[in-house]
């Protein structure tokens, strides 16, 4: 359990980066292997000899977000993420993460390479969402660095789910979205819950601009379900705290007296699929 709050610590390091869609998308490679393990003391522990493969940042030319990309890259704030990745994880194949200017407003992770991409226009994409409900171009870019902070975590849950091979069961853009909320909530403090609620809020918004235009047959949630999940974990995680979620109506409570349950099984859910990956 310590080495799993270890591994969830680092990811304080991710999040001032910028720039992803909750039109998130993973592209499946066909070839799946089964992963070797030993056992030890009824417990299943990795080989280290898997430990084959780290993160390795790349960057792509940009020409229209050249100031988004520029601030980043000369913070180095994906090289310290990828950093303390390679310390604390196990990885049988190495894992990129890309920061590009992509041709649509989408971040994915892609299983055939073996990459998560991190598109600029999002950065975009997020300031003109939250100016749809304000006229501060401060306030909206600051919400916009907030929301990708939930929406990267979201895509590296994908990454896990694929190398690891870790058994999901149901739709997988739900299980990432409940690995990154658990991530922000239970371990970054204020600032998790912050990029959480920043990104329900952008679920509302996107919810309220494609009314009546809804993809049934589309792999991820609609975006009103990912808003009330999203503040379901928030109330499930401290209740009175954020009781004012049910108070001023913004999650049933028909909904929240089941969120302390929930919240429980996604904290005991994340620590049983990946606690076996730690490095010593």
């Amino acid at each position: 359990m310590r080495a799993f709050g270890n591994f969830l610590a680092f990811l304080l390091l991710v999040f001032t980066l910028s720039a992803c869609f909750f039109r998130t998308d993973r592209y499946e490679s066909e070839d799946h292997k089964v992963l070797p393990e030993i056992k030890k003391s009824g417990k299943t522990y990795l080989d280290k000899e898997l430990d084959k493969g780290d993160f390795i940042v790349r960057y792509e030319p940009a020409r229209d977000f050249v100031e988004y990309q520029e601030k980043i890259r000369q913070e180095k704030l994906l090289e310290k993420a990828a950093d303390k990745l390679n310390q604390l994880l196990i990885l049988p194949k190495d894992i990129n993460i890309i920061l590009k200017e992509c041709n649509e407003s989408n971040s994915s992770y892609d299983s055939q390479t073996s990459s998560i991409v991190i598109c600029l226009n999002m950065v975009r994409y997020f300031e003109n969402l939250f100016l749809s409900e304000t006229s501060d171009m401060d306030e909206a870019r600051q919400k916009a660095f907030d929301a990708m902070k939930f929406v990267f975590l979201h895509e590296l849950g994908h990454a896990l789910i694929d190398v690891y091979e870790l058994p999901i069961i149901g739709n997988e853009e739900d299980a990432a979205d409940k690995l990154s909320s658990f991530i922000c909530i239970n371990k970054l403090g204020e600032e998790g819950i912050k990029a959480v609620l920043t990104a329900a809020e952008a679920f509302r918004i996107e919810a309220k601009k494609n009314k009546g235009v809804t993809d049934f047959s589309d792999e991820h949630l609609l975006s009103e379900q990912r808003f009330y999940n999203s503040l379901c974990l928030i109330y499930g995680f401290l209740p009175e705290k954020y009781a004012y979620l049910v108070n001023n109506k913004y999650l049933p409570a028909s909904r929240a007296s089941k969120c302390q349950e929930e919240y429980a099984r996604v904290v005991k859910s994340s620590i049983q699929l990946l606690s076996s990956w730690q490095k010593d």
